[in-house]
């Protein structure tokens, strides 16, 4: 089973919410500048970098939609497939608008 959390993407590991100081047994925070990721357990040495193994991945853009006008296409399969490309379209951004629970674009 997977799940999705949605967020803003931090620049680094300082401001995400999954960062997880190292601290010694009194509770103090130690001085190596580093953390733990609570997404996958693995150390940054260095807290102000994002490391290339982060389990966060940024969200799909959006994919442009021309309309209906923008068809140029002389022959009828042409216009169905531009409004095949066009109704695809359609449907990623909704879903991407559904998952960061944002209301549907019009675009």
């Amino acid at each position: 089973m997977k799940a999705v959390f949605i967020m803003e993407m931090p620049d680094y590991c300082e401001e995400c919410p999954l960062e997880m100081d190292v601290e010694d047994a009194q509770g103090n925070v130690w001085v190596w500048n580093g953390n733990i990721c609570r997404g996958c357990g693995k150390r940054n040495a260095d807290m102000f970098q994002k490391p290339d193994w982060c389990p966060l991945v940024p969200m799909p853009e959006h994919i442009p939609v021309q309309g209906a006008e923008a068809v140029s296409s002389p022959s009828l399969s042409g216009r169905i497939y531009e409004g095949l490309k066009e109704a695809a379209a359609m449907g990623w951004n909704n879903c991407l608008d559904a998952i960061a629970g944002s209301p549907a674009s019009s675009n």
